[in-house]
């Protein structure tokens, strides 16, 4: 039996490691939202309609001590734009995705640069703005090759 068991636990890590998980991160598809709101153990509100004639909706995931809002784009399906506000700042690479490490790599140029903390990096595929200071924190992270025609970037907040 115990055999089996660690062949078992050998099998469902190797599973692990070789899927990917399915987030609705920053350029992911909306339909699997509900992957982030598992993984940060928040309810989901209902996904808030915008403006008549306004081309994305909103999921608002809330976790207690974070509010995440994905913005979707009703032509793609695709998440452009995330926000988050809340007493701590929510899990980057999680909410980044694949644009995680590009962010990554610019933060740790502007820290080189001798700025402390990055308020704004700025590729020309991504956009990361974020502020606060200990329990206040807000931010937010859109990619300005795919915010829907007549979209204004005031507007995601």
């Amino acid at each position: 039996m115990n055999k089996l068991m660690q062949d078992l636990t050998w099998i469902a890590a190797t599973l692990l490691l070789l899927c990917p998980p399915s987030l609705a991160s920053l350029g992911g598809s909306a339909d699997s939202i509900e992957s982030d709101r598992s993984a940060m153990v928040a309810t989901r509100k209902a996904l808030a309609p915008s403006a008549q004639g306004t081309p994305y909706t909103v999921s608002i995931l809330d976790s207690g001590a974070v509010t995440v809002r994905e913005y979707i784009s009703t032509a793609t399906g695709k998440v452009f734009a995330v926000t988050w506000e809340g007493l701590t700042r929510p899990d980057l690479a999680k909410l980044l995705g694949s644009h995680y490490q590009e962010y990554q790599s610019e933060a740790k140029k502007s820290r080189s640069l001798g700025r402390r903390r990055a308020s704004v990096v700025q590729t020309d595929g991504l956009v990361v703005e974020s502020s606060g200071h200990m329990r206040s924190q807000r931010g937010r992270a859109y990619l300005p090759g795919e915010i829907p025609p007549g979209v204004d970037i005031g507007e995601i907040k």
